[in-house]
């Protein structure tokens, strides 16, 4: 299956957000998470990035939203501000804390909006990423 990714990060370092858009081959599944005694359903994408070939997984829930892409570990819960993500750098983890506020899933495109913050809680950036089975 092929998709479309998009991405809009703003630093809010200058008035410029850097956008990433692109179309890849991704594998599409249902993944049902059985872990902590109850059935959580994500909607699953797995794609390399075309500019660098970082293989890259997203799992896509109403509540939580977790990617994967290469060294970095997001796990980003609705509503909740939590220190479960990080980026590794030289072998280094380096903690992210992160906040999900909105999530919209259709048929074929979903649409999720987050930020991170530094392990001192200094925003790093507001994001938004939205997949679209094409």
């Amino acid at each position: 299956m092929k998709i479309k990714f998009k991405s809009i990060a703003d630093h809010s370092v200058d008035t410029d957000k850097n956008i990433i858009e692109f179309e890849a081959e991704s594998e599409f599944e249902i993944f049902t998470d059985n872990s902590n005694n109850e059935s959580i359903e994500y909607l699953t994408y797995q794609f390399l990035e075309p500019s660098k070939g970082i293989a890259n997984r997203i799992e896509i829930n109403q509540n939580q939203i977790n990617i994967f892409a290469g060294d970095t570990t997001l796990i980003l819960k609705k509503n909740e501000k939590t220190a479960n993500s990080y980026i590794s750098v030289n072998n280094q983890k380096f903690v992210l804390i992160s906040l999900l506020h909105d999530v919209e899933i259709t048929d074929n495109k979903q649409t999720f909006k987050y930020e991170l913050f530094a392990a001192n809680e200094t925003l790093i950036g507001k994001f938004e990423i939205s997949i679209e089975r094409i």
